[in-house]
């Protein structure tokens, strides 16, 4: 839940040692793939909701720049987003 009323004000690391933005990114990507093609989705050269069909059901790497950007920026305002619903993003010290 939302304590910190500077919670919307968040800035993940984007620098080169430790980019948050890109992990993030990266692995909301990976989970949206898991759940569409647990949907029933495939990838195709052009959407279709008839056929279940996406070009962006591809790994990381392969997405056009815009959609990495896309997904970044999704990622950017996230803290935002949460703060508007009431909770709030905390960093945990990580262990390597």
């Amino acid at each position: 839940p939302l304590t910190n009323w500077a919670a919307s004000e968040l800035e993940f690391k984007e620098d080169h040692q430790s980019n948050e933005v890109e992990r993030m990114a990266r692995k909301e990507h990976e989970l949206w793939c898991r759940e569409m093609r647990a949907a029933g989705w495939r990838y195709g050269a052009s959407r279709s909701q008839e056929l279940k069909a996406n070009p962006d059901l591809v790994p990381w790497e392969q997405l056009p720049e815009a959609e990495i950007e896309k997904n970044e920026n999704f990622i950017r305002r996230l803290p935002k987003i949460l703060a508007g619903a009431g909770f709030q993003i905390e960093r945990k010290n990580m262990i390597s």
